[in-house]
Order: C-alpha cells, then sequence, then structure tokens
C-alpha cells in the first residue's frame, strides 16, 4: 500500500505521521458510533496500525476508559517507530486529540521489532505456504517463487501488551487476536513487503459467556426447573476449535463465563489444563468422547452435539457416560447422580474459513432432568400406591367373597335341611300312601288323616290326603269334564242308591248361594249336571306295569250315569218303585237306580 503510490517513502516522519492521523480516523469512527445498523458499530478494535519490513510502524490506538480495573480516562494516541533494519526500533507513543487527532504531547516510548509479533509472523507464514504451494505446483522445489493469493488471516491468539504502556508495564496480558491483512504492490505474496493490523481483546467474550451463565441460572431458578447453577457446578466457555495454521492452539481456552478461576492471567492455557474443575473435566469428556477438537462430529455446521458423562471418572482421565433417568447400579458413592451426572453441549462458531471457535456449555444433568425425575418419581410412586390399593381391594374382595361364599353354603345346608323337613318328609309320606293305593291298602287310620280330622293344615296341599275320607268309595277322573265316583265298592252301604241321590240334590241346592257369591264378584254364574246308576262295575288296576296304570272302573252302568249327565231336569231310572222322589225309604232298598239331575 504504501509503495503503491509515487512519493511514499516511510523513511519520512511526516508520511508516517499522515498514516498515523489516517488510522485515528478509523478508530474515532468505531468509538464515537451510534447508529446501530452501520457496521462501524458492529465492533471497536483497540488499535489500527502499519508495520513495515524495515522495523517501521505507524498508526493510532484507543485506550477504554475502564482498562485493568482503572478508571483512566478515555484517551487516543498516535503511533510512530523509525526504520531500523534488522534491529529494535524504539516506539514512541503520543496522546492525540480527541476532537481531531491532531498529535500532542510525548506520553511513553519502549523497545519494539514489529515483524517478530503475531500478526506480522502470520502473514509471513501465510506467504512462505504460499510459495511452498507454488514450488509444487510448478514441479520446481527450489523456485523461492511464490503467486499465491493475498489473504486477509486472524493472527494466533497471544498476550496482549497494551501500545500506551511502557516497557515494564504493571496492566496488560489479557488474550487477544489480530486482523492482518498483507502489504504487496504486485498483488500476491511474492513482494510482501509489510502487514495492516487491528488489535482486539478477547475479554468481552468472557463477559458475553458470564451474561450467558447468569441469564441461564436466572431461567433454572424459576418453574419448573428450580434448580440452583453456581461457579462450581456449571461453566460456559469458548475453545480454539479449528486453526489449521496454528494447530498446537487447538483446544486453547479463549472465554469462560467464570473467567477468574477458569483463565491464568497472563498465560495462554488450553480448556483441558484450565484452574476450573468443571472445565477440565468437561474438556477432557469431550476429547475422550469424541477424539480430537477438530472431529469431523463437532465441526460440522449446524451440527450441535450434547452427551451426559461422569465428572468424577472425567477429573482421572476416564470417559464413563451415565443417564440422570437410569439410576446407577454401580457402588454407593456412584449414585448420587445429580452432583456427578453432567451434560455438555457444543456448538461451533466460524470466524472465518481458517478459524472456528467451539463453544461448551456444562452443567449438572439434574438441572434439566431433575423435573422430569421427580415426576417420574412422584408417578411411579403413585402407581405403586394404586397398585397396592388394588391388592388391598383385591384381598377384601376375596376375603367378602369367601365369606359370602361360606354363607351361601351354610344357607343352602340350612334351606336343605328345611326342604327335607317341610318338604321330602311329606313327599315320603305321600309316596308311602301312592303304594299303599296302588296295592289296594285302604286303611282307615293315618298321621295324615287324623291331622285332618283335628283341623291341621299341611305344609303341602296333599290331594291324596283328601281322598282318604272317600276310600269307601273311590273317585275316577273320567273324560275331560267331569269326573266320576264310585259308591259302595268296598263295604255295604245301606241305601247308597238314595243317599247318592241326596247328594246330587244337595249339591244343586248349594249352587245357589256360590252363584249369588259370584256375582257379586263379577264372575260367572256355575252349572252342573250329575248321572247317577246303581250296577255292576269292573273295578281295579287297570294297565300294565311297564305303561300307563291307573285305578278305575269299568261296564254299562258307568257309560249310562255318563251318558245320563246330557239330559236336563231330573231323570230317574230304577228298577224298584217302592223308591219315591223326595227320598222316602221302603222296606227294601233298591238294588237298581239310574237318577240324573241337570
Amino acid at each position: 500500500m504504501s509503495r503503491s503510490r509515487d512519493g511514499w517513502d516511510f523513511t519520512s516522519a511526516l508520511q508516517r505521521r499522515g498514516l498515523a492521523h489516517r488510522a485515528w480516523e478509523e478508530l474515532n469512527n468505531q468509538w464515537t458510533c451510534t447508529q446501530l445498523n452501520n457496521n462501524l458499530c458492529s465492533g471497536r478494535a483497540l488499535s489500527l496500525y502499519a508495520a513495515l519490513d524495515e522495523e517501521e510502524l505507524m498508526g493510532a490506538a484507543f485506550r477504554p476508559s475502564y482498562w485493568e480495573g482503572t478508571l483512566a480516562k478515555e484517551a487516543p494516541f498516535l503511533l510512530d517507530a523509525p526504520a531500523r533494519r534488522g534491529n529494535s526500533t524504539v516506539l514512541s507513543v503520543y496522546e492525540a486529540n480527541a476532537q481531531h487527532g491532531a498529535r500532542g504531547k510525548f506520553f511513553v516510548s519502549r523497545p519494539i521489532r514489529p515483524t517478530q509479533m503475531p500478526f506480522y509472523l502470520t502473514q509471513m507464514k501465510l506467504a512462505h505456504k504460499s510459495m511452498l504451494a507454488s514450488a509444487t505446483s510448478l514441479g520446481r522445489p527450489d523456485d523461492r517463487r511464490c503467486n499465491g493469493k493475498l489473504k486477509k488471516m486472524w493472527s494466533p491468539v497471544y498476550l496482549f501488551h497494551p501500545w500506551w504502556e511502557g516497557e515494564n508495564a504493571k496492566t496488560g496480558g489479557q488474550l487477544a487476536l489480530s486482523w492482518t491483512t498483507p502489504l504487496a504492490i504486485c498483488g500476491n505474496y511474492s513482494c510482501v513487503d509489510g502487514v495492516v493490523a487491528a488489535d482486539t481483546t478477547l475479554n468481552l467474550v468472557s463477559y458475553e459467556l458470564a451474561l450467558a451463565w447468569f441469564g441461564l441460572r436466572s431461567n433454572l431458578r424459576g418453574a419448573p426447573w428450580n434448580f440452583e447453577l453456581s461457579s462450581q457446578n456449571s461453566s460456559i466457555f469458548i475453545v480454539k476449535q479449528l486453526a489449521p495454521m496454528f494447530p498446537d492452539q487447538e483446544g486453547l481456552l479463549i472465554g469462560a463465563s467464570d473467567f477468574s478461576s477458569a483463565l491464568v492471567e497472563g498465560q495462554l492455557v488450553h480448556a483441558s489444563e484450565s484452574p476450573s474443575k468443571i472445565v477440565s473435566a468437561t474438556a477432557k469428556a469431550v476429547l475422550h468422547r469424541f477424539g480430537a477438537w477438530n472431529a469431523t462430529e463437532l465441526t460440522r455446521r449446524g451440527k450441535d452435539q450434547s452427551f451426559h458423562f461422569s465428572l468424577r471418572d472425567a477429573q482421572e482421565g476416564r470417559w464413563t457416560e451415565c443417564h440422570p433417568l437410569v439410576d446407577t447400579k454401580g457402588k454407593p458413592e456412584d449414585r448420587d447422580w445429580e452432583v456427578n451426572c453432567f451434560q455438555a453441549t457444543t456448538h461451533t462458531i466460524f470466524l472465518d474459513d481458517s478459524l472456528q471457535w467451539l463453544v461448551v456449555a456444562s452443567l449438572p444433568a439434574a438441572a434439566f432432568s431433575k423435573f422430569y425425575v421427580d415426576e417420574a418419581i412422584a408417578v411411579e410412586m403413585q402407581v405403586k400406591t394404586e397398585q397396592m390399593e388394588a391388592h388391598q381391594k383385591q384381598r377384601d374382595t376375596l376375603i367378602e367373597c369367601g365369606f359370602l361364599g361360606i354363607l351361601a353354603a351354610a344357607m343352602v345346608l340350612v334351606m336343605g335341611l328345611v326342604t327335607s323337613i317341610l318338604v321330602l318328609r311329606p313327599l315320603s309320606r305321600l309316596s308311602l300312601l301312592m303304594r299303599r293305593l296302588t296295592q289296594l291298602d285302604f286303611a282307615h287310620d293315618s298321621v295324615e288323616y287324623r291331622k285332618m280330622q283335628d283341623g291341621q293344615a299341611g305344609r303341602i296341599l296333599e290331594i291324596n290326603e283328601l281322598w282318604r275320607p272317600w276310600l269307601r268309595g273311590i273317585t275316577v277322573l273320567k273324560r275331560s269334564h267331569g269326573f266320576c265316583r264310585l259308591s259302595h265298592s268296598i263295604e255295604d252301604v245301606e241305601d247308597h242308591a238314595a243317599k247318592a241321590c241326596a247328594a246330587a240334590l244337595s249339591q244343586q241346592q248349594a249352587l245357589g248361594p256360590l252363584n249369588e257369591e259370584f256375582q257379586k264378584l263379577g264372575l260367572p254364574p256355575l252349572a252342573i249336571r250329575i248321572g247317577i246308576h246303581t250296577g255292576e262295575v269292573l273295578t281295579g288296576n287297570i294297565g300294565c306295569l311297564s305303561g300307563k296304570m291307573k285305578f278305575g272302573c269299568m261296564g254299562d252302568p258307568v257309560n249310562l250315569a255318563a251318558t245320563s249327565a246330557g239330559h236336563k231336569g231330573l231323570v230317574c231310572l230304577n228298577h224298584w218303585r217302592g223308591l219315591s222322589f223326595e227320598g222316602t225309604q221302603t222296606s227294601k232298598p233298591p238294588h237298581s237306580l239310574s237318577c240324573v239331575t241337570v
């Protein structure tokens, strides 16, 4: 840039002073910018300068109002160092007017060698790499020409020595980066004669990480998490993930939310060697899990990683994965998963195509999982309680069913006994009487008959016992609309024909009062027809044992009596005329009489 214009010669103090003023204008625009949508407001460099291969240096620097714990006033400075090839030059620092940037009084000076500083070495390393690439492509290993395209690049991380401090400065030592671009009039690395650089410190990285950590802690304090984070159990930090030009700096700790315990003032520290137990253990866990900071799984864009690990094992250099929702089955000291099981989450930041940072957040897995674990435990306890209640209810039900079964069996037994007493015994007696009847055992006396005579009703209506008073004359069911009674079948009955007719008349007379009662009840009246005839009939058990067997009578007198029942009025047919209608008895009883009343 300097030699691209005729007449520019940095051996001239006046020309160096002019370039320093131009650098002040650029920094002043950045530090006084208030337009949020202006690209100049997106970042603020602490210094902007140019250095040449003859050790010249010119530029400007800006000291913030709060620097290294001091309340010094904001101040701009102008930088100037004359050429001194191969040797250290002397850097002179002048105060600059805050309004127009004019050089003021001298402030401090110190020896400096720009070509050995990180920003300059970065571009020289790129030039050497470009030269090797060109020689290889041309097939001439000894050809030192390099035609590679110029490239802007970040310097390695280094400890910043403020420009406005003297040689024995007590402040400084902060982590810093420089954004560099080469000066080459030919447009490639074959004629590089200087470097332009801008410096920025990385303390703002730790400040932003601390703000993010405080926000996370505030969120986790509220419902539903209700978890307390502290610097002793959590951290958010950034490491240098990918730096092909400076591979020894991969894994270097750039910043941390707990920077006072994670970083060492005045030293470059790798994350795995950090004084913070959380940072170092998490860094070791990442390396054990993925093998390297630049592993493919970690460097892919948009592919964040998250995993659980045992903090105790990671501190001892071992890799053990844990899960917050699974109880540890190991030793008793391994069951404290709330303080031992940690979750780490990674996210890659791309600064350019050759520099990547990795953000790592490490905190107890219980921070997000304890709520769900507590919910799972509560649900499990509720399920167990309901299962116990269900089992208790099942036992109670079984006991009740057993008791009811015993009670039902007892009731069945009692009912069986009562049935045997009240039903089976009378039925057995009835069966006995039926057997007697089939055997024509017409004994007058029986227990049932005596009870009927005494007016005691049986528990079962035993029709068979009602026949007992009729044993002198057997009644036989006949056809479908009446019945037939056979009198004088066993013993001689005096005037049996007359008594049969008298009985028929009594039945007719009893219908009158009965029909009056039926009329009051709204029931239809009854009417009966009676046929009576005397004669010799065949009586006894008729049928066969293997088929139908009944006691009955057969003969013409039976058929005549049944036929006479179809006539209206009263019909008397007899072979002995000495019997009057009114039932007047003569000296000799009739032997044949047919008397029908309808």
